[in-house]
């Protein structure tokens, strides 16, 4: 059974949690994601207060972050909408990330998670399947926009990946449903003609394939053939969804004009930014008029770079640190069910932080989604009767044995 080997509160929890996590990607549920958080966020404390380990991997990342972005408010431009990013950004993003750290320590919730996503795509798929020939390539509403929708794909893409690469011979009914829900993922990033989606799967394969190999060190022609098959065709839907938006690939002209004279606005002010929140100066953006209804650089470095000044730069290198830290070590861990997570783990950061150089959605939602992730992936390592060694693989020592299986 799916929630065997859990108490009540522990299913409590994860239903909590997994409603939050399935409903994370989609527009016009702003009550029902509130509700599930809360009661999920509940949960997962009475879980952590039971607990023999209580030490949190990136507390004192989301503490510097909150002191930094806090800090702002002092010279921010717009200091309701930097408190309204406090809140959103950095105060529920540490939220989300505990829970999820939480749930998936303590309970067993992995295959949840997987089926929770999985029905989270084909519905998207489903619901664009619709939309499609009545409103346009991408008809928003309960979808969550173009750029969204990417971000969210690229997050969430690694965690099927990798449970189907490590359970196809034992869970062949589960790994079936997971290709179903990648290949409704693949129609859906059809349909939004989005050349970033094509070039961000590109990325996650090309990593994907590099660690595994670079970790096995091991290299069979058969596979490959296959990989470079893949790639084939990732970059010839990436090249036919680049026709249909009648522009070419490489090109990114609109970008052009926002960077230079964002570039020189962010030199300008450099030690301290204009405040936290990735549109504090929008007046700035309305008065230049760089590109219609754009009120933020495109571009997560040069974005924290505006709102923090060097602060921002350092806080950005920081956070993808300390998340890629772990995964990393655990990449290079002898066991490969360690090493499968970390490859996922390093294959959804990466993939997420190219996508916000095109653009910046590590904001709202999709910056929920990403900090959920990231729980789930070192709340796994963590689960010593999985993965014996994962404890080493974090700074948190004599970490309490966990006697649920997985």
């Amino acid at each position: 059974m799916i929630f065997s080997g859990n108490s009540k509160l522990q299913v409590a929890a994860v239903l909590a949690a997994v409603l939050y996590l399935f409903v994370l990607p989609f527009g016009h549920v702003t009550a029902l994601r509130n509700t599930a958080f809360s009661v999920a966020f509940v949960l997962s404390i009475c879980l952590w207060a039971r607990a023999e380990q209580k030490q949190i991997p990136l507390f004192w990342l989301f503490l510097g972050w909150l002191g930094i972005a806090s800090a702002s408010l002092l010279w921010t431009n717009d200091p309701v909408a930097t408190l309204d990013a406090i809140k959103r950004e950095v105060v529920k993003s540490a939220a989300t990330f505990f829970l999820f750290f939480v749930v998936t320590r303590e309970s067993n919730a992995y295959r949840i998670w997987v089926v929770a996503t999985c029905a989270c795509l084909i519905l998207i798929a489903a619901i664009a399947t619709v939309s499609f020939p009545i409103g346009g390539p991408w008809s928003k509403g309960y979808l969550p926009p173009r750029g969204d929708f990417t971000t969210i794909a690229l997050t969430i893409i690694p965690l099927l990946v990798g449970f189907a690469f490590r359970r196809a011979r034992h869970e062949p009914v589960l790994v079936g449903i997971v290709i179903v829900a990648l290949l409704g993922t693949v129609y859906s990033g059809f349909v939004t003609h989005s050349r970033a989606f094509w070039l961000g799967l590109l990325w996650l394969t090309i990593i994907c394939s590099a660690l595994w190999v670079m970790r096995t060190r091991t290299f069979y022609w058969r596979q490959a053939v296959g990989v470079l098959l893949l790639i084939s065709i990732i970059g010839g839907f990436a090249v036919l969804a680049a026709n249909e938006r009648q522009r070419d690939l490489w090109s990114f002209e609109d970008r052009a004009l926002i960077y230079p004279p964002v570039r020189d606005k962010v030199m300008n002010n450099l030690w301290h930014g204009t405040g936290f929140g990735h549109e504090t100066d929008r007046q700035w953006y309305e008065a230049h008029q760089l590109f219609p209804e754009v009120y933020h650089p495109h571009n997560i470095v040069l974005s924290y770079m505006e709102q923090l000044g060097l602060a921002g730069l350092v806080l950005l290198v920081a956070i993808y640190l300390a998340i890629g830290r772990p995964f990393f070590r655990a990449w290079r861990a002898p066991n490969n069910e360690i090493a499968v997570v970390g490859i996922m783990g390093l294959a959804m950061a990466s993939g997420v932080f190219l996508k916000n150089n095109f653009d910046m959605f590590f904001v709202g939602q999709d910056l929920w989604l990403f900090f959920a992730h990231a729980g789930i992936y070192l709340g796994l390592l963590q689960r010593k009767e999985i993965f014996s060694e994962a404890t080493n693989l974090l700074t948190i020592k004599n970490a309490a044995p966990v006697t649920n299986s997985q």
